[in-house]
């Protein structure tokens, strides 16, 4: 039980360290702006503009998401 304890908090570590790596505080970050951008009066006049726009924001939620899961994967299995 007290290796398997251990090779939890190893895991719990390298999951704080995938977080750092993905920069997921960054990302919220990204994302708020973002979303302040698509409310914005105009956003869909250019729509090249607007779906890059999406994209990015896709694309950093994704990698949130994957986080997340892997985060609740790892505090389910504690």
């Amino acid at each position: 039980l007290a290796d398997w304890k251990k090779e939890i908090e190893a895991l719990k570590m390298r999951l704080a360290d995938l977080g750092f790596l993905f920069d997921i505080a960054g990302r919220r970050e990204k994302i708020e702006k973002l979303e302040e951008e698509i409310g914005r009066d105009g956003f869909w006049n250019d729509l090249s503009s607007a779906q890059k726009t999406m994209q990015e924001l896709t694309r950093h939620k994704d990698k949130i998401n994957l986080y997340e899961n892997l985060e609740r994967e790892v505090e389910d299995v504690a």
